[in-house]
This record gives C-alpha cells, sequence and structure tokens, in this order.
C-alpha cells in the first residue's frame, strides 16, 4: 500500500524567480526540493480523503484570492530547533500582509476538511531543502553554515495564484501533484 495523502493549499513558486545561491551550493546531506514543488502553504490539510480536500479548497474558492508581492526576510532552520526538518526562507511583504492573510483563513480551510485548527503562528516561508530523517549533527552543522554564509537575495516573488496539492503517485520527479488551481483576477 502506498503512502497516504497529504493535502495542502498554496501558492506555487517559480524557481527561475529564485537567485541562483539559494538552489545552487547546498551542503552535502541536503536535498533540494523539486522545482516543480516550490510553495509557500496556506493552508496544511494533511492526510484527509480526497472528499475532505474538496470541501476546503471550495471554501478556498471563497477567499480573496489577491496578488501579492513578498520578499525574503531571513534564511531560516524550520521545524525542530533542535533537529530542523528543512531550511529555507521566510518571506512577506512590509505590511505582513500574507501572514495576516493565512493567519485569517488557514482554520476556516482546515476546518472545512475536517481537521483541528493550527496551534503554531502562521509563518509563511518556503523550503528549500531538506535532511534525511536520519540526518546527524554533521549535516545540522553544515546546513547551519550554510545559512550564515548564504546572503538573503534581493528578489521579489509575485503569489498570484493558489493550487490544491496532493502526494504525487510517483515521487521521483515530483513530491506533489496539482490538482486545481485558482489564478488571481489581478494576475498580470
Amino acid at each position: 500500500m502506498g503512502a497516504p495523502p497529504n493535502w495542502f493549499i498554496a501558492w506555487p513558486i517559480d524557481a527561475m524567480a529564485l537567485a541562483p545561491s539559494l538552489r545552487e551550493g547546498l551542503p552535502a546531506g541536503l536535498r533540494r526540493v523539486a522545482e516543480a514543488d516550490l510553495h509557500i502553504t496556506l493552508a496544511f490539510l494533511g492526510a484527509v480523503g480526497a472528499e475532505h480536500a474538496d470541501r476546503a479548497w471550495r471554501r478556498a474558492l471563497t477567499l480573496p484570492c489577491p496578488v501579492f508581492r513578498v520578499e525574503p526576510l531571513r534564511l531560516a532552520a524550520l521545524g525542530n530547533p533542535r533537529r530542523p526538518s528543512a531550511y529555507g526562507m521566510v518571506l512577506d511583504d512590509d505590511a505582513g500582509r500574507l501572514t495576516a492573510f493565512i493567519g485569517e483563513h488557514r482554520d476556516a480551510l482546515r476546518a472545512a476538511a475536517g481537521v483541528e485548527p493550527e496551534s503554531r503562528p502562521a509563518l509563511p516561508h518556503l523550503t528549500l531543502a531538506r535532511p534525511p530523517r536520519s540526518a546527524g549533527p554533521a549535516i545540522r552543522q553544515r546546513a547551519s553554515a550554510w545559512l550564515e554564509r548564504t546572503d538573503i537575495p534581493a528578489i521579489t516573488l509575485q503569489l498570484d495564484r493558489f493550487v490544491l496539492y496532493t502526494r504525487a503517485p510517483d515521487q521521483r520527479a515530483s513530491r506533489f501533484l496539482r490538482v486545481a488551481e485558482r489564478v488571481s483576477p489581478e494576475a498580470e
């Protein structure tokens, strides 16, 4: 039997908009996130059935769909501070509009899918790399050094669509499959 479903609603990121320093030169032991999988999560739904994910998606279609233009605020180790599960960057605009939008809407999307509210504060982030589950201190130290020596790029990312994602059946090229998409009416 395959892995359970893993549903979420997110803004996809165009890898071409990222600075090469963020996609190249990762320390040994980190796995780069596939270009097709780059995203900023609006609402994580988890291992719900397709019908529950569809309810959340229908709810997402009722939300405003503004275009956000965000910039990297900092590079970060994500997850447990002692044993990070990902490395990437935190993003937003100067007014914190993306953080506010996620905080305002993600629990309604989770409720529509029958999922409990999120317990953590909203943190718009883009995962760039992951360590293996068995990563030891050497990999984490190299990853921390990479974060410290990598300059925060002067880029602006345009978030102009929501996508409903699930786990891809064949994960050799991409971990996630785009199931549905909503483009902002403001998209250029």
